[in-house]
């Protein structure tokens, strides 16, 4: 129970306040959402207690314990078990997520025990790597990238993404036809309207300016009207790259603020200067100059550089793309950077498997978060040290605290260190 306990309260605020932000209706939530709530929480609970059931028999069947039976053989099995109850539309982002923190600890792991050396900044170059990718799918196939990162890559470049022809990546020729005189017609009725560059130039064109700075009002203006000769996008370049640094900044402030806000909100209730500095805190203003610098940037470079080479290609994303990643550095964050790395690597397989280069796995999602949830359990139980503090967070929240209580000292014969991160707690 306490599992399902856990899992209620960590589901329900991803759920329902996002849907409350988007205006669902109290009918679409109670009908929808709390079934989409109780179905993850009840994924969760499975998962913990298959691993329980699986770890103990193990025991009894043996008679003795090692250490494949006190991690990887009941995470694989436990993930195997649990997983196919999550919605499948929900599957692959949840092995995306476990693969990036076992990719993570794996590596800690290594260079823990010196298997490995340590380089320093490898999270930026990591996050180079991964940008570099997703700059070159979404430019040739943006519907690669998945709803989440296309809409949001979409959005930040201002284009629009076509309609969703992965959900149908082999559909026959002749249906591709049959649609596209359709497709055609919204086409012909949406190029009558104006477009957003367009109306925002309208409304700059209303502002009255003093006179004495009217000179310099409409030579700035020029020269966010500049657009170079081989850029497809509306409006001009330097307009684009501005609109791209302010939306940047909005959404990377306006997440972390608003939880700040609320989370202070709970905690100072009335005391509005604390709230307003933890919303205003240096964290939160990096993570939106993180964003305005990446997308701003990305922009600007793949403009520069159609501007040089009179051609517009994958070569210019991949640069921009590099570019870009380096406004990592305003706010360091290695789970971002190896998030978007698995990201990448799952842009470049969609793009792969829609040409017949790698084969079709339908059960893929539930084989790859089997083997990162094995791993990540083994080192949970014999080297916690090496996982990062969030993750090992999590899992103490979901075992309601029972997982730090293991009696890891037993475990240091092993070598492993294990009651490194907790050295007195033993049950």
């Amino acid at each position: 129970m306490c599992f399902k306990a856990a899992g209620l309260r960590l589901y329900a605020p991803l759920f329902i306040i996002p849907a409350l932000v988007r205006g669902k209706s109290i009918q679409h939530i109670l009908t929808r959402t709390v079934p989409d709530v109780a179905r993850s929480a009840f994924f969760i609970a499975t998962f913990a207690t298959s691993f329980c059931f699986y770890f103990c028999n193990f025991r009894h069947l043996l008679g003795f314990n090692t250490v494949l039976t006190n991690g990887i053989i009941p995470g694989f099995l436990a993930s195997a078990t649990s997983l196919p109850i999550e919605k499948k539309a929900r599957r692959r982002e949840i092995a995306l997520y476990c693969s990036n923190h076992a990719t993570s600890a794996v590596a800690r792991l290594l260079v823990f025990h010196g298997w490995l050396p340590y380089v320093p900044y490898m999270d930026v170059a990591t996050f180079t790597v991964a940008m570099s990718a997703l700059m070159w799918t979404f430019r040739r196939e943006p519907e690669r990238l998945g709803s989440g990162v296309s809409a949001l890559f979409g959005w930040m470049m201002d284009v629009r993404i076509p309609a969703s022809p992965s959900d149908h990546p082999r559909s026959s020729q002749p249906a591709h036809n049959h649609q596209q005189p359709q497709q055609q017609g919204e086409q012909a009725q949406s190029s009558d309207r104006p477009s957003r560059p367009s109306r925002v130039k309208a409304i700059l064109a209303k502002i009255q300016c003093p006179k004495p700075l009217l000179p310099t009002w409409r030579y700035i203006m020029g020269l966010l009207a500049l657009k170079c000769p081989v850029c497809k996008h509306p409006g001009g370049c330097a307009h684009g790259a501005l609109r791209a640094v302010l939306k940047g900044f909005a959404l990377g402030f306006g997440l972390r603020g608003g939880v700040a806000f609320a989370t202070s909100l709970a905690k100072y209730k009335l005391q509005l200067k604390k709230v307003l500095r933890a919303v205003f805190a240096r964290p939160n203003l990096a993570f939106g100059g993180f964003l305005a610098t990446l997308f701003g940037s990305a922009r600007a470079t793949e403009c520069v550089l159609r501007l040089l080479r009179r051609k517009d290609d994958g070569i210019n994303a991949v640069v921009a793309g590099a570019v870009s990643s380096l406004s990592i550095l305003l706010a360091r964050n290695e789970e971002i950077s190896m998030y978007m790395l698995w990201k990448s690597f799952e842009a470049l397989f969609n793009y792969g498997e829609a040409r017949g280069m790698v084969p079709s796995w339908y059960h893929g999602d539930v084989l790859l978060f089997s083997v990162a949830c094995s791993l990540l359990f083994h080192i949970s139980v014999f080297e916690p040290h090496n996982l990062r503090r969030s993750y090992w967070n999590f899992l103490d929240k979901v075992s309601a605290g029972l997982w730090s209580h293991i009696n890891r000292q037993a475990m240091d014969v092993l070598g492993f260190q294990s009651s490194a991160l907790h050295p007195h707690d033993r049950v």
